[in-house]
């Protein structure tokens, strides 16, 4: 009988260990304390869940391979399937119900991706490959917490081929199973973590703490554990090995314990071997609670209230992240937020666990489903295909609630191009009019630059305090960069494909608009040059060194034209945009871009609308007169709104800086 097949006897029933859902609960409050800011290590807690995934699993295996001479693995891929899908998918359906209720509908088209990568448990790579939004960003995803079952699960569809490999190779050497097993588990432990290691000082922190390949020390240490240990469980340790084992698993506990409330994420030392050591710490704690299971550390980690908490321990981590970003995003803080996750998690977890996790990890799908009053009764045939076709319903509806719950109904693009004709139209329009207000002795202001620009401009209304005339020659679409490809986001919202149809117009404008001699030039960019964009094959925005050079050098030329006949350039700082991942852009782009070009140029200077636009981080929606001075997007102005801008702040400023050396 081979060792993939289905064994003619039941396996032997796995050992209970109550310790380890005490340390399944510690490492569950670890991460939840640690989302809430707490716990400066907390996230540690998950490399806990790896190491007990890794040994657990490897246990079973090899005890069916023992007891029955093979490893049935569609029935262990249908229990992993039963345990951990069912809350998964109401997890995924409630996020993406809440996120078009409550969240900003600019995040939808990511949390697409998002739900879609974490139903295909590839979600740990789609946050490790982007330069933002992942794990330890500022304003991250909903689903950002997936990306650990994306590992587990990987782990548990191909960890067992290799187990049952290894189990072919062992009886055609005559070797022991768990040696063959433990030995390829070792050497994949060091090879993570060396991997790791190597490209601590070149890789991102997600890249480095996100990836398979480098995470996988974790799950193998236990797979490790659980080979040492194999058949040894069977029969009681001796005192003295109960005693020893007992302090290796209290001493490594302590060490977990200081490192879960000291060590940060972004220390460098983690990445050069740190993984790894907590890896080999949670395997001795393992070690100690197994081994020593009536000793002091297996009585401390079994505590009923503990093993409750551990027993819901994956409810918990799935549902608690996603709602604390819901509540925090109704604007709870501090001590509200955390009272008010933690008492809903543990809610949603209980509920899950009894009506839910429970009935369909012990009857599968038919828990689902009305009973019959005659439990004993034989069901018809119609009745045993229907957990088939209800998988496939689940599925099917889960994908529609998913794809429809993220999909939003068109709105102003912040990124909207035109077309060339137009392009070309607008650059070589003649230019505006005196406003007639500033006479004289008022500015010529000329404004070039994006869709910003062009709502700036073409609103720019006949009576400005200090200004003489404003030529507007905006181009949406178009701002520093003119080559390359366009974000695909973008392309699929309608505009094209690349930046090169901006090169011609955007000269025409510059040269155009200078001939009219202007005094100040407004220059309004940052929208794409902030937006994430593909080159060479991988991500690049706010953040990437390469990137920020590449925009600082361009805006640096651009002020070179604009100021050769010696106009002031005033650098437009967009203000407190729509939304924190936004605001979070257009920082990047204000510090890392135009506040070193400005701080480099006596010619530039950088305008910040946020003295009029903003409250703090806050865009100001309710001007008298004027209502929302950006209603459609917050980015762009309506007509009222830059009529205020400009009346009030805008062009006094611009005046200001015409006339500041004289």
């Amino acid at each position: 009988m081979g060792p993939a097949s289905t064994a003619a006897a039941a396996p032997a029933a796995a050992p209970r260990w109550p310790a380890l859902d005490g340390l399944r609960g510690l490492a569950v409050l670890a991460v939840m304390a640690y989302h809430l800011g707490h716990l400066e290590g907390g996230y540690l807690g998950v490399d806990l869940f790896f190491v007990l995934s890794g040994f657990l699993i490897t246990s079973l295996l090899l005890r069916e391979g023992s007891a029955t001479g093979g490893v049935d693995l569609r029935h262990f891929w249908v229990r992993r399937a039963r345990r951990l899908l069912p809350a998964l998918a109401v997890a995924l359906v409630g996020v993406v119900v809440a996120a078009r209720i409550w969240l900003d509908h600019g995040t939808l088209p990511a949390l697409r991706v998002d739900a879609l990568t974490t139903a295909g448990y590839v979600a740990n790579w789609r946050f490790a490959t982007q330069t933002a939004g992942g794990y330890f960003a500022a304003d991250p995803s909903p689903l950002r917490h997936t990306w650990s079952l994306a590992i587990e699960e990987q782990y548990y569809l191909v960890w067992p081929l290799v187990v049952v490999a290894g189990m072919v190779l062992a009886r055609r050497r005559g070797a022991r199973a768990a040696v063959v097993v433990g030995g390829t588990a070792l050497a994949g432990a060091v090879a993570s973590a060396l991997w790791m290691a190597l490209h601590a000082a070149s890789w991102s922190t997600d890249r480095l703490y996100l990836g398979t390949d480098t995470r996988l020390v974790a799950p193998l240490s236990g797979a490790v554990l659980a080979c040492l240990l194999q058949g040894r469980l069977d029969r009681r340790p001796s005192a003295g090995v109960r005693r020893g084992a007992g302090v290796v698993g209290a001493v490594a506990l302590a060490g977990l314990a200081v490192a879960v409330v000291a060590v940060p994420p972004d220390a460098a030392w983690m990445y050069r071997g740190g993984f790894a050591l907590v890896a080999v710490l949670g395997a001795a704690v393992v070690a100690g609670s197994v081994v020593g299971r009536e000793g002091a550390l297996a009585r401390a980690l079994g505590p009923r209230p503990l093993r409750w908490v551990g027993e819901r321990s994956y409810g918990l981590y799935l549902y608690s992240w996603p709602l604390q970003v819901v509540l925090a995003a109704q604007g709870l803080a501090g001590a509200a937020l955390a009272a008010a996750t933690t008492a809903g998690a543990f809610a949603a977890a209980t509920v899950s666990f009894r009506y839910l996790e429970v009935p369909v990890r012990r009857d599968g799908l038919r828990a689902l489903l009305p009973r019959r009053r005659d439990a004993d009764a034989p069901a018809p045939a119609a009745s045993r295909r229907a957990p088939g076709a209800l998988v496939a319903g689940a599925v099917l509806v889960v994908l529609v609630v998913v794809v429809a719950g993220t999909t939003t109904t068109a709105r102003p693009d912040p990124l909207a191009a035109l077309g060339a004709e137009e392009l070309e139209a607008g650059a070589r329009r003649p230019a505006v009019a005196p406003t007639g207000s500033g006479g004289e002795e008022g500015s010529r202001v000329l404004v070039v630059g994006d869709s910003v620009a062009y709502t700036l401009g073409e609103y720019a209304p006949t009576d400005i305090p200090g200004v003489a005339s404003v030529d507007a020659r905006g181009l949406p679409g178009c701002g520093l960069l003119t080559k390359g490809a366009r974000p695909a986001e973008a392309v699929e919202a309608g505009s094209p494909e690349d930046y090169e149809g901006c090169a011609t117009p955007v000269a025409d404008a510059d040269r155009l608009g200078l001939e009219g001699d202007p005094d100040v030039v407004l220059l309004v960019t940052g929208a794409w040059e902030s937006s994430d964009h593909e080159r060479d094959g991988r991500t690049v925005g706010p953040g990437d060194e390469g990137w920020t050079a590449e925009i600082r050098s361009l805006l640096d030329a651009r002020v070179t034209e604009l100021g050769a006949e010696g106009a002031v350039v005033a650098l437009w700082a967009d203000p407190c945009g729509p939304d924190a991942e936004e605001r979070r852009r257009q920082a990047w782009f204000t510090e890392e871009v135009l506040d070193p070009v400005a701080a480099s140029r006596d010619e530039a200077v950088v305008v910040r609308p946020a003295e009029v636009a903003c409250a703090g981080d806050e865009p100001i929606t309710d001007v008298a007169g004027v209502g929302d001075p950006r209603p459609d997007d917050g980015q762009h102005w309506s007509e009222d709104g830059a009529r205020w801008l400009w009346q009030g702040w805008l062009g006094p400023t611009l005046h200001d800086l015409d006339t500041r050396d004289g």
